[in-house]
């Protein structure tokens, strides 16, 4: 931050942007399997490292949601679900699961309440599927970049 910005920036912007960071990072883990497969995986802390200093993550893949009619649902760890609607309140669940925790311990740094940190958690996930989806249509007109992976902005 001090590099980018300056010192003496505000303890509550720097947990803002540092939350940004991670939290964009780690919806694409469950937004870009939705968006692409119908699939939603269940990802709790031990399963996740986020790196930052590297740019990346490692992930043990584990138990995962999909629709019935999915050829991976005969998969061990997979647990089928009726309908698109069960397939987003997965997906819900799944984020929630992942990021409560996490906006739990920057509430103190961003002086922000419950409602408007998961609102944040929100437009993050919004951004990612908003990305994917106009990377998706760039790359059927034969162009762009893939948009998951530009990162945040």
């Amino acid at each position: 931050m001090e590099r980018d910005y300056g010192p003496g920036a505000r303890q509550d912007v720097i947990a803002g942007f540092g939350l940004h960071r991670y939290a964009w990072h780690i919806c694409l883990l469950f937004t870009v399997p939705w968006f692409l497969r119908r699939r939603v995986p269940r990802l709790p802390a031990d399963r996740v490292s986020y790196h930052r200093t590297r740019g990346r993550i490692t992930v043990r893949a584990g138990e995962f949601a999909c629709l019935t009619d999915d050829p991976a649902a005969a998969l061990p760890g997979a647990r089928p679900v009726a309908d698109e609607e069960a397939l987003r309140a997965e997906l819900r669940a799944a984020v929630a699961e992942r990021l409560g925790p996490v906006l739990d311990g920057f509430r103190p740094r961003m002086r922000r309440g419950s409602r408007a940190l998961w609102r944040m958690a929100a437009d993050e996930i919004t951004r990612t599927v908003a990305r994917r989806r106009a990377a998706g249509g760039r790359a059927a007109r034969g162009g762009g970049v893939d948009g998951a992976a530009a990162g945040p902005r």
